[in-house]
Order: C-alpha cells, then structure tokens, then sequence
C-alpha cells in the first residue's frame, strides 16, 4: 500500500504504510528510499508550488495561481499561508460586462487600463483561451485586481492585504503584471543557473529523479521566471513517483488466502476507477501490485495489457493533436497537448523538443508584440 499512496501522490498515507514497515524491519532499504523520496517531494513540491502560485498571482493570473496553491496544499495540507492565500483569491471581487459587437478582450481590458496586453488577465479570470472570439451579450468578469482595480474601485483596500509568507514585514501584495523576461538577473547569476539547471537536466536523463528535482528548485527558487525549470521540476516529480520498485524487492508479507483475495479485489477496483477517471500511470501501477499478490490471474493481466494500451493511445493522441496545432500557429494549445504527453511519459523525447521549439516561437511572437 506504500507503493500504492506513493504512486498516487499522497504522501502522508504513503509515508506511514514505509514508517510501519520499518518498524517491522529497521534494515529495509526500500522503506528507507521512499521515505527519503517522499522528504524531497514534500519539501521541495510545497516550495516549488506556492513560489510558482505567488508569481502568477503577482501578474495577475488568478485561477492559474489558485490551481498552484491547490498543488500546495495538496502536498502540505497543513499549511495555512497556502490556505489563506487560496481563501483570498477566491474571493476576489468583480464586475460584470457585457461583450458588445467589435469587442475583444484586448479592447476590453483597454477600455479599463489603457493597456491592451492586459488581455490575458481577463482571459485566465474567465477561463477564456487566448484568441478564442467573444459573443455579443456574453457577460465577462472584471477582476478589481492591478490595473482594473484602479479604474472599478481606486478607493476600496486590496482584496490580498498581505502575502503570509511576509507576515513579519506586513509589505503588501501588488498585482502587477510583469512582462516576459522583466526580472533581471546578472550575467553571473544567469550563467550559474543556467549550468545548474543543465545539471538537472542531466540528472533527469540519468534517471536520478531526487537530484534532479532539488536542482530545478533551485534554479526556480531564484529565478521564478525560468519557466523550464519549473516544467522540468513538476516532470521530475512525476517521474519519481512512477518510479517503482522492481517487483521482487518490494517486501510483502506472508497473506492468508481471505486476506490476498480481498485486497486483490480492492486493488481491482482501485485500478478501474483510476483507468476510468484517465490516471492511466496510476491504474497500471495498481494493477502491477495486484497481479504481484495473483501472478496467474487472467483478467488482472488483461487489465493491466488494456491499459498500457490505453496509455500508447492516449500518448499518440495528444502528440498529433500538438502537430496539428502547432501547424495552425495555435502555439499555446500545441503546448497544452504536448504538456499532457510528458504528463503521461516524461521521458518522451519528441514531446520535450516539440514543446520547447514552441515554447521559444511564442515567446519571440509575445516580444515582437511588445516592442
């Protein structure tokens, strides 16, 4: 069951089931190596996480930065700067508008703040993709955040008072957009990080996930910017946990028949909600420890065959549907789909450059833009 939790990523459950065990067994090197994962994964998601969610936030990315501190909390559920940061962010105040014929949410968001590039914090508000057209009588939110804050409500407080992370300083939270690249960092620095996250790319390929993961966190922790590291960090992480023990050494005890029939049913049926709600990686893993427990049963093999089916499937789906995408110079929705890949296979190769050679081609368009 450690195994279980752990491939499931939830680690509190997982780190009491390997505790329990080496308590049974002191010596046990694989109770010892999870909970040393689950250390890193921890410390280093929560971290990694809540940064991310503050900087999104700070450009004004609100759902985005409220799906990271739902990550941190996730990870860390005692955490209550994340808690209260989530509470306030859901409960940002807006204004309704109704689309009229010609707008845009480039116009819109000019009509308010007089700057056109702060489309994109009305299009993360009402989960709007980027370039997806507006109807006439479609009613938008106008979050009184940054600039919009300014125009809608100039005299009422900040919704976010203060970040609890600065409690002892009480400086306050401005959302402000930041323009791509705005954070400087010297040449040194830059070279630094930039050979620390080359180390942790090395280190991902070598399969060392754990030393990868702290690499990425650091190169993210002093550069929030640095969008791959933070890509690679959350691969990383992904990888270690579907990481798994090889079979033979993950010790299992000695099970009455009573015992290994209802846990083997348990697992089934964990196995097919996973392939049903789409954890394909999670469902295999479960059906793996099941047939560990029944190594001749006929149908937990053909689940587990079904799935990694399922998943080759899935992988090819979403790799083409990125092409297709991609060669539509739809940039943003080719590099969702090829996210999905490496969610699947972090390890796929294609889906890494493919990505990456979209990721540079918009960030040149958005600079072009800017200019």
């Amino acid at each position: 069951l450690g195994e279980l939790y752990f491939t499931q990523g939830e680690y509190e459950k997982s780190k009491a089931e390997w505790e329990q065990l080496l308590q049974l067994d002191p010596s046990n090197a694989q109770a010892k190596q999870r909970l040393a994962d689950i250390e890193v994964l921890t410390a280093t998601s929560d971290s990694v996480f809540f940064q991310r969610g503050r900087s999104l936030m700070n450009k004004g990315l609100i759902n985005q930065a409220i799906a990271e501190f739902e990550k941190a909390l996730r990870v860390n559920p005692a955490s209550e700067r994340t808690q209260t940061m989530l509470t306030r962010l859901q409960e940002i105040p807006f204004t309704e508008y109704t689309v009229k014929k010609g707008d845009t949410l480039s116009s819109v968001a000019a009509e308010y703040t007089n700057n056109p590039s702060h489309y994109t914090i009305l299009a993360d508000f009402n989960a709007i993709t980027p370039g997806e057209p507006l109807v006439i009588g479609q009613t938008i939110k106008i979050p009184h955040i940054a600039a919009f804050k300014d125009a809608l409500s100039p005299d009422s407080p900040e919704k976010i008072a203060a970040d609890p992370l600065d409690a002892e300083t009480r400086s306050p939270v401005e959302i402000v957009p930041e323009l791509p690249g705005e954070r400087s960092l010297d040449e040194d620095t830059l070279e630094e990080l930039n050979s620390l996250f080359e180390q942790g790319v090395a280190a991902y390929n070598a399969g060392n996930y754990r030393e990868a993961i702290l690499l990425f966190r650091e190169v993210y922790a002093r550069n929030p910017e640095h969008q791959e590291a933070y890509d690679y960090f959350v691969r990383a992480t992904t990888a270690l946990r579907r990481n798994r023990l090889i079979p033979e050494m993950i010790p299992t005890p000695e099970p009455t028949p009573d015992t290994t029939e209802s846990e083997v049913q348990t697992l089934i049926e964990t196995g097919n909600a996973q392939r049903e709600a789409g954890e394909l990686n999670e469902a295999i893993t479960t059906f793996e420890l099941a047939l560990q427990l029944e190594p001749a049963n006929p149908d937990i093999m053909q689940m587990l065959q079904e799935t990694r089916q399922d998943l080759q499937e899935a992988i090819t789906t979403h790799l083409n549907q990125g092409i297709k995408y991609f060669n539509q110079e739809a940039l943003e929705d080719a590099i969702l789909e090829w996210d999905k890949v490496l969610e699947l296979d972090p390890s796929h190769q294609q889906a890494q450059e493919y990505r990456q050679r979209a990721r540079k081609m918009l960030e040149a368009l958005t600079s072009s833009s800017l200019e």
